[in-house]
């Protein structure tokens, strides 16, 4: 979780240093935030909560897989957003790996890797593990994988347009439609 709140940190930033404004983002208009909440809610209850075995186990391991199904529906209803389509990979990404290994393959030693129903150790029968968390970030005392840093780029590149003024992204993206070449028929 520590990753997202430094991305978050870093994006809004980045968007505020380049002329960007908060009141921009606050007002940009989210379509079914409902579906991201339910996503983040069952994300941060499974990491108090961290079942890992029996039965429990398995159906946090399932509501986990949801919770990711739920990132996707909320990224493809905000596909409008410039750089949701990004962070739609990443978490697919993700999602996948954890979907296929009932958890994320972290590539450390067994002893260092704390056991949660999002995160193991990696092991031999893990598949995709190349997808796994392999990127080791000390500061963090945390690993990445690709997809989170997908997820990192889209999140920059989504919080700088929306740091824009609204009229200024509709101008624009009205003016890329009308840009499209004429149609010639046969005379």
């Amino acid at each position: 979780m520590s990753f997202l709140f430094v991305t978050l940190a870093l994006a809004l930033g980045i968007a505020l240093v380049t002329g960007g404004r908060l009141r921009n983002i606050a007002a940009t208009q989210l379509r079914r935030p409902n579906i991201l909440a339910a996503a983040v809610g069952i994300q941060l209850a499974l990491e108090v909560l961290h079942p890992t075995r029996g039965i429990a186990g398995r159906l946090a391991s399932a509501l986990l897989v949801v919770s990711y199904l739920l990132l996707l529906a909320f990224c493809a209803a905000n596909l409008r957003l410039r750089g949701l389509a990004v962070v739609a990979v990443g978490i697919g990404l993700n999602g996948t790996v954890i979907a296929l290994n009932a958890g994320m393959p972290v590539r450390a030693p067994e002893a260092a890797v704390e056991k949660t129903t999002k995160h193991h150790a990696e092991r031999p029968s893990d598949r995709l593990t190349f997808l796994g968390d392999i990127i080791l970030v000390p500061a963090l005392r945390q690993s990445l994988s690709f997809g989170d840093l997908i997820m990192l780029v889209g999140l920059v590149d989504v919080l700088f347009h929306c740091s824009r003024n609204p009229a200024t992204r509709r101008r624009v993206s009205s003016a890329q439609g009308t840009l499209a070449p004429p149609v010639r028929t046969a005379a």
